[in-house]
């Protein structure tokens, strides 16, 4: 029996930018769901050489339907596309071709649908399809547009949120207001957002996102996500992230479920848990505010990658072009499932905006190659007899990702939660620690000359002034040993500005509480490398980088901060330090029981500094 096949064309001009509307479209999920199409369960990929594909189910009208889900082809923000073939149901094949134009007045939306089947009744079925589809999706796109004439830009349109049980929510909002330092205005977002925004925007949140959303501080807001889950409005999840693939792989209720190790389907590679990149905090509404359902409509959405530039398939010993906006930053393209990389680096002095790559059973040809910001052609050969998937994507990492070593250094995270440790025998790398080692100078000569209990009390008073300088710069103490503090820092920057704090601060603490004798304080700095563990029932960490900080703290003499002459090599390290009337001087130090000399800087502030 023949094909037959209904295709429908529509074009239209709207008033909305090329950008917008792709973050509008390209989120097909959302999209699906808001026009009231059925939940879809998916199988795992099924790779075989002649394609990449999924298996997809889900019942319309009360109909089965069963189909081939290619992987969606994309250049990001010009266009979409995705081709469903049916097992199960009237149809043969859909494919659906979404393409933005950018116009003075905004952009044109141009569609294409294709529907082929078999049956002569079934062609009436797919104009109906094709025609409220279409329809629906233009009336989706002019929803969003009223949303940005409210400068609600990160608002998308929704259906009629799940019901939310108000009393209830009303109640935990009171104690937040109450027992939490958070800002009214910023639990009153909190408040909104659980009761207006989709289902799926209320399961698993970002709390970075949800805060460049409302235009909020991230930190600030990551903090209120904290309360409120102590509070048990929120519920927090650890989702582990494919590095390779970036897309969560697994979840766990607390640290001490996950595992060090990790397998992602897609890719075919197992992994090792990272708690600073792959491990990342999300969070859900408690099911008694509000039950929001975590179902899926669509899984290949392009919104799903925000990484990836471009993703498209190319048949064996096929050869495809296309062009595409490169920015002045590397990228790299990278097959899926195979994972062959090919890494593009940009150099603005290039002689041609035209890439070429051939790709065969090997990997990549040339596994390095310069391009020329801007638009460029890329032209791909696929020199082998199976079908590939590739995509180009960015090498940078979302900065949007709330890591679990990010949240560890928060004061809050760990008096909040205390017990969120890792199990007893699961250690998790960490790729870069900032770490400050304290100790007190002469502490033997205090506790002598006044005794036990007030030199006790002058130690007690000065871990407070501390542990308020280390969170105000955005660090937490681990723990400390006798008079000494160990405490982290999510980047240089905090661990030098709390560093400069404590030693321009500790003469007017000495002052205002009348310490005699004066407290000095030995401060050390140092960075890299270092595993978390459970101690104890306590987050901790070791490793090279932390015995080394212990050891250069010792070089300190008081008053000063010591740390490794390579951190201080930085632009954005050496603006801040400008700031500051700092005395800054080299030195080098063979540290006990490590190998080898180390270059180091002692830095000494001049007068107090305002904080």
């Amino acid at each position: 029996m023949s094909l037959k096949s209904k295709e429908y064309f529509k074009k239209i001009e709207l008033p909305i930018s090329q950008t917008n509307l792709w973050d509008l479209l390209s989120n097909t999920d959302h999209l699906n769901r808001t026009l009231g199409l059925p939940i879809v369960e998916y199988d795992l990929p099924f790779i075989d050489p002649s394609n990449l594909y999924r298996i997809a189910s889900t019942k319309a009208l009360g109909v089965e339907l069963q189909w081939k889900e290619n992987f969606f082809e994309w250049v990001k923000p010009d266009y979409y596309s995705v081709l469903r073939e049916f097992d199960k149901g009237p149809f043969t094949s859909f494919q659906s071709v979404i393409k933005l134009i950018p116009t003075e007045k905004g952009t044109i939306l141009d569609v294409a649908l294709s529907i082929k089947y078999k049956e002569i009744w079934a062609g009436p079925l797919a104009v109906t399809v094709q025609n409220k589809g279409i329809n629906d999706l233009i009336a989706y796109c002019n929803s969003y547009y009223k949303l940005i004439q409210e400068n609600q830009f990160h608002q998308l349109p929704t259906k009629h949120p799940s019901n939310v049980n108000k009393s209830t929510l009303e109640k935990y909002i009171k104690n937040l207001k109450l027992k939490t330092p958070i800002d009214s205005l910023l639990i009153e977002n909190l408040k909104n957002h659980l009761i207006n925004a989709s289902d799926e925007s209320v399961i698993h949140m970002r709390a970075f996102t949800i805060a460049d959303s409302w235009g909020t501080n991230r930190r600030e807001t990551l903090k209120l996500f904290l309360y409120a889950t102590c509070e048990g409005l929120l519920n927090l999840k650890w989702e582990l992230i494919c590095p390779n693939c970036r897309v969560s792989k697994e979840e766990f209720n607390t640290l001490k479920e996950m595992s060090s190790n990790f397998h992602c389907d897609l890719c075919g590679i197992d992994y090792e848990a990272d708690l600073d990149r792959y491990t990342e905090a999300r969070f859900s509404v408690n099911q008694d505010v509000r039950f929001a359902k975590n179902d899926i409509y669509c899984i290949g959405s392009p919104s799903n990658f925000p990484h990836i530039l471009a993703q498209q398939y190319i048949k064996p010993n096929e050869k495809r072009t296309l062009s595409i906006c490169l920015e002045d930053k590397p990228i790299r393209i990278r097959t899926i499932k195979y994972n062959q990389i090919s890494a593009l680096s940009p150099t603005k002095n290039h002689s041609t905006n035209v890439i070429d790559l051939t790709y065969t059973k090997e990997g990549w040809v040339s596994k390095e190659q310069a391009f020329k910001p801007g638009q460029n052609t890329i032209s791909i050969h696929n020199n082998t007899n199976q079908v590939i998937v590739y995509v180009i994507e960015k090498v940078e990492w979302d900065d949007q990702i709330a890591s679990a070593f990010y949240i560890s250094t928060m004061q809050e995270f760990r008096s909040l939660f205390g017990s969120e440790v890792l199990s007893k025998n699961t250690q998790i790398s960490i790729q870069n620690l900032y770490v400050l080692f304290t100790d007190l100078k002469k502490s033997t000569l205090l506790y002598e000359s006044i005794g036990d209990a007030p030199a006790y009390g002058q130690v007690r008073k000065h871990f407070d002034f501390l542990a308020n300088l280390i969170s105000i710069n955005n660090g937490s103490i681990v723990k400390t040993i006798g008079d000494a503090v160990m405490a982290v820092f999510p980047s240089k920057i905090d661990v030098l500005s709390a560093a400069i704090a404590i030693q321009s601060q500790i003469n007017e603490f000495n002052k205002i509480n009348k310490l005699n004798p004066h407290i000095t304080i030995k401060l050390g700095i140092h960075s890299g490398p270092a595993i978390a563990v459970n101690a104890n029932e306590v987050l901790d960490y070791f490793g090279r980088t932390i015995n080394i900080a212990s050891r250069i703290q010792k070089e300190s003499e008081g008053g000063d901060i010591i740390v490794l002459k390579e951190i201080l090599d930085d632009a954005e390290i050496e603006q801040m330090l400008k700031k500051h009337k700092l005395e800054i001087t080299d030195l080098e130090a063979r540290l006990k029981d490590i190998e080898g000399t180390f270059k180091l800087c002692r830095i000494v502030p001049k007068t107090v500094a305002s904080f």
